[in-house]
């Protein structure tokens, strides 16, 4: 037997179904910009830079390599940040 993430529903609201998959979409997002917020909050320039800032800069050099070897082309035009 199979279970979709589709087919459970989390909330019920005037006929509005959130399923699984919405439900955890959000979660990540909702996490995601906690820990920007976080990584942001203070944002420094120099050797001493925070740990949130760190993991951040982290992330954002894993995305642009994946780019990179991804597309074969400068990741700028694609990642702004």
């Amino acid at each position: 037997m199979e279970i979709s993430p589709d087919a459970i529903i989390i909330f019920q609201w005037n006929g509005i179904h959130i399923n699984a998959t919405i439900f955890f979409t959000w979660v990540v997002m909702v996490l995601l910009v906690f820990i920007s917020w976080l990584a942001t909050k203070n944002l420094t320039i120099g050797p001493k830079i925070s740990r949130w800032q760190n993991f951040l800069e982290v992330i954002i050099g894993y995305i642009r390599q994946q780019v990179k070897e991804i597309t074969q082309q400068n990741p700028d035009p694609f990642i702004p940040f």
